[in-house]
């Protein structure tokens, strides 16, 4: 059952990034054609741009945190190798920390964004918690990778 759940899970992962900067590419290349060929600009290319990148990191951070390439000082272990078993529950614990504060400040600023029915600047038929809702869920992928790391790593 968890190995089916990691494995769509990564495929979920994969997917999403993939798309998002193919995406996230054709868009900009989309935006550049017709600033710089046909002189006129599209007003919601730099904005849903942007939500695609918030996208694309808060998802690859689960991504990262699997592979053990998330952010993390290593020249500790590199000094000390016997220790990096050590380090490495550390920088798990820290990230799951910084996920966990992260999800539940996501969360927050979502309800505020719902609450005060806001809407995209270029796109306003579109609401402003629907591009970004993406936030919470790619933290709370991240504390699944860090606490299955932390698992692991306890076998």
């Amino acid at each position: 059952m968890r190995r089916d759940s990691n494995r769509w899970m990564e495929l979920a992962e994969r997917g999403f990034l993939t798309i998002g900067v193919m995406v996230s590419i054709t868009i900009s290349m989309l935006g550049v054609f017709y600033r710089y060929v046909l002189h006129d600009s599209l007003a919601w290319v730099e904005e849903m741009a942007g939500f695609l990148l918030v996208g694309i990191i808060a998802i690859g951070i689960g991504a990262a945190a699997k592979k053990g390439t998330n952010i993390r000082v290593d020249i500790l272990p590199q000094y000390f190798p016997k220790s990096k078993r050590v380090w490495d529950f550390i920088a798990d614990v820290a990230g799951l920390g910084i996920m966990t504060i992260l999800s539940i400040l996501s969360i927050q600023f979502l309800f505020v964004i719902f609450s005060n029915s806001q809407k995209t600047t270029s796109l306003p038929w579109l609401p402003l918690w629907l591009p970004l809702i993406i936030m919470p869920l790619g933290f709370m992928m991240a504390i699944y990778r860090f606490l299955g790391n932390l698992r692991n790593k306890g076998e």
